[in-house]
């Protein structure tokens, strides 16, 4: 009942953490983790369910349930993140004294997983594909302007709906000035040659707004064309086995690709963490470096050009 409280009260209202409502993607995870969790109800028949009840034998029991689902290993850990927040959020206003959820057994599992990226090159054929849908090509367009500018999808849909509102010049350069939505700060970012290039090509302007679906749905097919097709391997914990795929790159590149080819490619760039940071709207370089996917020989080569090993 608190949960379902929770989702309905702070979709209107500022929480105290954030100072800001919960924003759609958010509501949309603690939704799913609820549902799982009244799986989890359901499926042991328990008739009450408490905070009380919030132990280490439900942790175990609950991850388990989770894990005998097939889930990955990082969706359980979001799962029990959620469970955690509510928790927390009910035990600071006095609903509960259980303390069972600071332990640090009632913790979030995570692992690294090896998501793709495209290369500079890759996002050049990308550019230089001929299309002549014009559905597709503003699907095109919307992920190169991700790709070369590091906004999550949320923002980026919302810097279309926004149309020129958010572009302004200084000293003949143009940036985008965007308020982020998950977390609220301004970055200003600038604008390089093949964003600059979209917007001449559409007289100014930017591409007309489109759902983050309808990009999910044809981005991969354009990748196609483009020719990013040699296998990438994908390896995760998958109902507490480690699997691994092999497919095809363009199969696994999603809107959030954009973000992380963004990332990885200023990284490589040579860019410094502190400048790309203050673009991508990361608060921690920790998180910042789960998005940067450079492999360790590639890494030790870049670094070995340093004076340092000279």
């Amino acid at each position: 009942e608190y949960y379902e409280w929770f989702l309905q009260y702070y979709s209107i209202n500022n929480s105290p953490y954030t100072k800001k409502t919960l924003t759609k993607g958010t509501l949309t995870t603690y939704k799913s983790a609820l549902t799982r969790l009244k799986n989890y109800i359901d499926d042991r028949k328990l008739k009450r369910f408490s905070f009380n009840d919030c132990n280490r034998e439900f942790y175990n029991d609950y991850v388990n349930f989770l894990t005998s689902k097939n889930y990955s290993l990082n969706y359980v850990g979001t799962m029990i993140q959620k469970l955690k927040t509510i928790i927390g959020f009910a035990f600071d206003e006095g609903i509960h004294a259980n303390t069972e959820f600071k332990k640090n057994y009632f913790s979030k599992m995570t692992e690294q997983i090896d998501h793709v990226y495209l290369t500079v090159e890759e996002l050049k054929r990308i550019e230089e594909l001929q299309i002549n849908d014009g559905l597709l090509d503003s699907v095109r367009d919307v992920f190169l302007i991700a790709s070369y500018s590091g906004l999550r999808i949320s923002d980026t849909m919302n810097l279309l709906k926004r149309a020129n509102q958010s572009i302004y010049i200084d000293d003949g350069v143009k940036y985008f000035h965007i308020k982020q939505i998950k977390t609220s700060n301004m970055v200003i970012i600038p604008l390089n040659s093949i964003i600059n290039k979209i917007l001449e090509k559409r007289g100014g302007n930017l591409p007309d707004y489109l759902h983050q679906n309808v990009l999910n749905e044809h981005i991969k097919s354009i990748c196609k064309r483009a020719k990013i097709t040699e296998n990438h391997t994908l390896r995760r914990t998958e109902g507490g086995k480690e699997v691994e795929y092999n497919l095809p790159k363009y199969k696994l590149v999603s809107s959030h690709t954009a973000r992380r080819s963004f990332c990885t490619n200023a990284y490589k760039s040579g860019i410094p963490i502190q400048d790309i940071m203050a673009i991508s709207g990361h608060k921690s370089e920790r998180v910042f470096l789960n998005y940067v996917k450079v492999e360790k020989a590639e890494n030790a080569k870049r670094i070995a050009k340093h004076a340092f090993f000279n």
